[in-house]
């Protein structure tokens, strides 16, 4: 599916790993840790996707699109090594994570650095507006982070807050990444096209949060991720949200709020040993309640209007590669 693209994340990927290169031996060695077996580069595919299908037939890209593909993976990257930190988590894809090997202090600094070398390609783009947006995604992210660790272990948190709070911190990088990607081609494209890619972006994004949360409680559709991380750390995610929501209208007594109230009062470190067996029965209560069927009605909800904002853009193999990232989003 990235063929289509190959060249051009190869571009990227120059541009990601030339930017960081220091001569501060301990630095690259932890960034040597911290990307090591990468991720997707699911961001900086969206912006060139979004670049390439705004660009003229056969053209080659600009020196902007493969600036802010990195950037945007850079803010991403910085984002997760300082999310570990918080959340006190001890592996990431299967692998430690930073902080367990080179300290929350080392690792916080680590996140410093990408932002900072973020901005530096940033500033080299010439197309105006694309240092606002990225500049303002960095500061929706922290309110969003903000805003989940605040609402942790809060059982009166509603679908309207979780959605809040994760159009903040999930849905508005890939918004950004899109946005940008098509609008350092504005030279060659209406704006009604960048708005449909902007668009997209958020309701991917969402789509993408959404799916996530859904894969730590059922562990039959879970694709790498480790399931009950969100439980254990008290996160107010939409599965938990709902099933909380059916309990009050539908059960004879509360019995989620004492095991709720138990799991905050533990040590994070003794939450996973000591409580494995009240996740499973929470698993069974959310089979219980349908609490997976409907999640997936609003998963299919952002889906939905993401592929209604591809429809208004020209068809192309670029066109394909979106509609094929966005199907997979479906569980």
């Amino acid at each position: 599916m990235k063929k289509h693209l190959q060249t051009e994340l190869k571009q990227f990927e120059d541009v990601f790993h030339g930017v960081l290169d220091s001569d501060v031996a301990y630095l690259m060695e932890m960034l040597a840790f911290a990307f090591k077996g990468q991720g997707k580069h699911l961001r900086p595919l969206l912006t060139l996707a979004s670049a390439k299908a705004c660009a003229p037939a056969n053209s080659v890209l600009n020196a902007d699109a493969f600036n802010l593909a990195a950037a945007v993976e850079m803010i991403h990257s910085a984002t997760l090594l300082h999310d570990d930190v918080i959340d006190m988590s001890e592996l990431r894809r299967g692998k430690p994570t930073c902080h367990t090997v080179f300290g929350n202090t080392s690792t916080i600094l680590l996140g410093d650095y990408l932002f900072s070398k973020a901005f530096q390609l940033m500033v080299r783009c010439d197309t105006k507006g694309v240092l606002d947006i990225l500049s303002n995604v960095s500061s929706l992210i922290t309110e969003g982070e903000i805003l989940q660790l605040k609402q942790n272990f809060d059982l009166s948190v509603t679908v309207t807050q979780y959605y809040e709070t994760i159009q903040r911190k999930t849905a508005a990088l890939f918004r950004a990444s899109t946005w940008v990607g098509a609008y350092c081609q504005t030279n060659n494209v209406e704006p009604e096209m960048v708005l449909a890619l902007k668009n997209f972006g958020q309701y991917f994004g969402v789509a993408f949060q959404i799916r996530d949360d859904l894969l730590d409680y059922f562990p039959s559709t879970n694709f790498g991720k480790d399931c009950g991380d969100d439980f254990f750390e008290g996160k107010m995610t939409l599965p938990l949200i709902i099933l909380y929501q059916k309990i009050k209208e539908q059960a004879n007594h509360d019995f989620l709020e004492p095991l709720w109230n138990e799991l905050k009062n533990m040590h994070s470190y003794e939450r996973k040993n000591k409580l494995a067996n009240e996740l499973t029965i929470v698993q069974k209560w959310m089979h219980q309640f349908n609490v997976f069927e409907e999640c997936q009605s609003y998963l299919k909800s952002e889906l939905e209007k993401a592929f209604n904002e591809l429809e208004k853009i020209p068809d192309s193999d670029t066109k394909k590669l979106l509609k094929n990232l966005t199907q997979n989003l479906v569980l």
